[in-house]
């Protein structure tokens, strides 16, 4: 029987030093850091059920009109938040969680705070989702903070109009849409 081994198939030899190397490469990576995307973000495998995130503090501000004329576009590329089902529930966040995009169509969960006079008695907490960059030129939105400015019907859920600016909570959480995802590509005529 002497080289026996080698009557091995190939095809089983090569699938099990395949699973072999995988092990090693999951072995070798064992508590290193997770890749970053090019803007220096953490590369997150999330396959399971989204699950909201911690409560952390923010301030919140309102632009536009009270019925949310003036916020239905902005940097997200959306021409029009409520003909693309996210009405005015909407929100810019600042450049620290706006992160070169990769907020956008995400949704927060926020909550006005500590502020007697600003806050909305027994107001609960509105989900809003983020479709434009807080501009960081504005004081509120420059880096490091984190901020939200709410359209104004929105804001006005939970805070009242005269305070202009409220402390709050807010969460990361799962959005709850209606149908599926949509992709537009635009910049070609070819694509539009």
């Amino acid at each position: 029987m002497a080289g026996s081994w080698m009557a091995v198939p190939q095809p089983l030899l090569l699938s099990l030093l395949v699973a072999v190397l995988a092990v090693a490469a999951d072995v070798a990576n064992a508590g290193h850091a997770k890749p970053l995307t090019p803007g220096g973000r953490v590369v997150h495998d999330n396959h399971g059920k989204f699950t909201a995130g911690p409560w952390k503090p923010a301030h919140a501000t309102f632009y536009g009109g009270r019925d949310g004329s003036g916020t239905t576009a902005g940097a997200c590329g959306y021409k029009d938040t409520r003909a693309q089902g996210y009405g005015v529930q909407t929100v810019a966040v600042s450049t620290v969680l706006f992160g070169d995009g990769a907020a956008c169509g995400g949704c927060y969960e926020v909550r006005c705070v500590d502020s007697p006079s600003g806050c909305k008695p027994d107001a609960a907490a509105l989900v809003v989702t983020a479709t434009d960059l807080c501009p960081p030129k504005d004081q509120w939105c420059k880096p490091p903070r984190e901020h939200f400015d709410l359209s104004m019907p929105a804001f006005l859920q939970i805070a009242q109009e005269k305070a202009g600016i409220v402390p709050i909570s807010y969460r990361r959480v799962a959005c709850a849409k209606q149908g599926g995802i949509r992709y537009t590509i635009t910049g070609n005529k070819y694509f539009n």
